[in-house]
């Protein structure tokens, strides 16, 4: 975090009250005061605030606020005089809290209660549940990077559990609190909030944003379908279906009211390159929205490569839209300062991210925790995975005797890191996410400074339930290498190279790549790659699908469940393409019937079982988050239309949805495939042709 630049001689003395909202307002009260907190000028070892600007919230008259447990206003010297205050700016939303037998003040809270009628209620903090003592106390010592028995640790609290509330009423016997426990059916008709996801808030880029993008499309029509992009240009006959395409895209853009964030991101696109900051032809979904294609913020033409606009938006859901955005890495920072230089400061803000244990991060941190060497837990690098995700720890120990063995000889430190594999373990900054607001950011988000940067404390997951849409600003090496060269050829011939001009089907990079002749090539640099580009070319030339599918196989996934296998197979014409029914060719036979992508999932269940592609996306989402009732829903939905609509035998149709439910776990994005796999394919064009 940023210090202030000259720190006071020693904190004030503190307390911590709560503060609970009571209406909307009330929250946006608190999100302020905690990001005042912790501004420079206020966070001094920990987040704090001056007592007259709690007051100041107070007194607005939208929270309530409570006297607080371990740090109670009443550990303060000047406890009654402070409480007063309280009082004196928001008569009725003042509580004692008291928490007995394990509070200090006890004592001196239920003497001022009842000296002065206030209102008390009866709480007690809550760490963990009965019994789990001993693993909130190793967290706390990773999390701390300290060991368990340290000298320098604080003593935890092993009675801060879940109690009943008889046993509540019980603890509170040493004093008549009846009136105590009555007083929180009033407590919890003031602080009666409810939290609902609050509504899109993004910069205001035009008075009439729909009619601004439908002006845009245009000028894109124009500007990318009337001329070749990468050696295409769509024939006259299939300009029906690319109206069609808009004409649906533009209505569900404006139906879900994502016009203005589509503005906002064709701003920025345009502003860099304006700037001569190259900007990546895609990176994820949004390469298949023809919109997005045709306002330049994507290079990749959706019905050429077909992709499908629902993997990227589903109509039928509430989704925020995802555009990642790749960028020159030596002037990603270029693109943050132009977000807060137009837009401000307090609307500008990066965000945070979580990093949980995992199995075997689990295992080696509690031993750590416990003194254990690293060589000592050697075994936690054999933690299988699967699907590229690594298996729980209990899992591991029936498959790997090494990790069984560890399990045996130090069964308390095994127990520990079985119960916290999955838990949190540090609280980071994202390296990429960045969210620009059209309201100030305190109305949305607790936002804190660190390294002199604002950051919101939401995680990407959290962001949009507040109304707020993430932008990843990301950099990539391989952008400034490319438009390095550019600049040496104009340099050296007086060339200009637009990469976008370039056609996808030269003979001489195609047969370098079929060659596995890779090296300094994006993504295809490893001997790995290398290799499985020679296995697939054989005796043949690759063409540019062909790198798109090498893209999506080389991976844990589809190399551990065989799928790179069948392909190869089929490429090098030993087994002939096999398709469990008719229906499903046009999904699978551009890559020679094998299940590649995550948008073949999709047309698979629109052309066999007649789900729409909205349904087809809410199958792919559910099986990739093994939910197992909407993967019950999914399987019916899957089997029956299977057999209303294909003729397939229901066994039939249950054994293939086990089959794409297991691709699920690990089936690559398409979209992402042919947008990363057309920078593969220019720099592999500046290699042979401009070396």
């Amino acid at each position: 975090r940023a210090k202030r630049s000259e720190p006071k001689a020693k904190p004030n003395p503190f307390f911590m009250p709560k503060l609970y909202a009571k209406n909307e307002d009330g929250l946006k009260d608190i999100m302020r005061l905690i990001s005042l907190s912790n501004d420079p000028d206020h966070f001094y070892y920990l987040a704090q605030i001056d007592q007259a600007e709690l007051l100041a919230t107070v007194s607005l008259g939208n929270v309530v606020v409570t006297t607080g447990d371990a740090s109670s206003v009443f550990s303060h010297a000047d406890a009654n005089n402070i409480i007063d205050q309280l009082h004196a700016a928001s008569p009725s939303d003042v509580y004692a809290e008291v928490i007995p037998d394990a509070n200090a003040y006890y004592t001196k809270i239920t003497e001022y209660a009842f000296a002065t009628t206030l209102p008390s209620i009866v709480t007690r903090p809550v760490l963990f549940k009965e019994g789990e003592a001993t693993y909130r106390d190793t967290l706390s010592a990773i999390v701390a990077r300290n060991e368990v028995d340290s000298n320098f640790r604080s003593e935890i609290h092993t009675d801060l559990f879940v109690k009943s509330p008889v046993e509540m009423f019980e603890l509170a016997k040493p004093g008549d609190w009846t009136q105590a426990f009555a007083s929180l059916d009033t407590f919890g008709e003031q602080a009666a909030y409810e939290f609902s996801p609050m509504p899109v808030s993004l910069p205001n880029l035009s008075d009439d944003p729909f009619k601004t993008l439908v002006e845009l499309s245009m000028t894109g029509w124009n500007k990318r379908l009337k001329k070749k992009v990468m050696g295409y240009q769509p024939d006259t006959e299939l300009m029906p279906v690319y109206r069609a395409r808009l004409k649906y895209e533009l209505k569900t853009l404006k139906q879900m009211g994502f016009e203005s964030y589509f503005l906002l991101v064709e701003h920025i696109i345009t502003w860099s390159k304006q700037n001569d900051i190259m900007v990546g032809p895609g990176r994820g979904s949004a390469g298949g929205s023809l919109v997005s294609f045709l306002l330049g913020i994507t290079d990749v033409d959706p019905i050429r490569f077909n992709l499908i606009f629902e993997r990227f938006i589903n109509p039928e859901r509430l989704d925020l839209p995802d555009i990642d955005i790749d960028f020159m890495s030596t002037r990603k920072q270029e693109v943050h300062q132009y977000l807060i230089d137009t837009w401000g400061e307090d609307h500008v803000a990066g965000i945070s991210n979580y990093t949980m244990l995992q199995s075997s991060s689990a295992l080696r941190s509690v031993a750590k925790a416990h003194g254990l060497k690293d060589a000592d837990v050697n075994c936690a690098k054999y933690v299988p995975k699967d699907s590229g995700t690594p298996v729980s720890l209990e899992e591991a120990a029936i498959s790997v005797p090494e990790i069984e063995q560890f399990s045996i000889d130090h069964p308390k430190i095994w127990k520990e890191a079985c119960m916290l594999q999955g838990k949190f373990r540090a609280y980071g900054t994202h390296a990429a996410g960045v969210v620009v607001s059209g309201t100030p950011l305190t109305n949305r988000a607790v936002v804190e400074t660190r390294k002199d940067h604002a950051v919101i404390a939401w995680d990407k997951r959290i962001v949009e339930d507040f109304g707020l849409v993430k932008l990843d600003v990301l950099g990539l090496t391989t952008l400034d290498v490319l438009s390095m060269a550019r600049q040496y050829v104009i340099e050296r011939t007086g060339e200009i190279i637009e990469y976008t001009d370039l056609p996808l089907d030269d003979l001489k990079v195609m047969e370098a790549f079929s060659r596995g002749e890779t090296l300094g090539v994006f993504q295809f640099e490893g001997s790995g790659m290398r290799h499985l580009l020679k296995e697939l070319a054989l005796d043949t030339t690759l063409d540019f699908m062909d790198i798109v599918a090498t893209t999506a196989l080389f991976r844990p996934g589809p190399m551990e469940s065989g799928l790179m296998d069948d392909f190869i197979q089929i490429k090098q014409g030993n087994r002939y393409p096999s398709y469990v029914h008719e229906n499903m060719k046009p999904a699978l036979e551009e890559t020679q019937s094998v299940l590649i992508y995550q948008e073949q999932v999709m047309q698979i269940a629109r052309d066999l079982s007649g789900f729409s592609m909205a349904q087809a996306d809410h199958l792919r989402k559910a099986m990739g988050k093994k939910n197992p009732e909407e993967m019950a829903k999914s399987r019916d939905q899957f089997v029956d239309g299977a057999v209303e609509h294909s003729g397939m035998k229901a066994d039939v149709a249950t054994e293939l949805f086990d089959q794409i439910e297991k691709f699920a776990g690990y089936g690559f994005n398409k979209s992402h495939a042919v947008e990363y796999s057309v920078i593969s394919y220019w720099s592999m064009f500046m290699k042979i042709n401009h070396p």
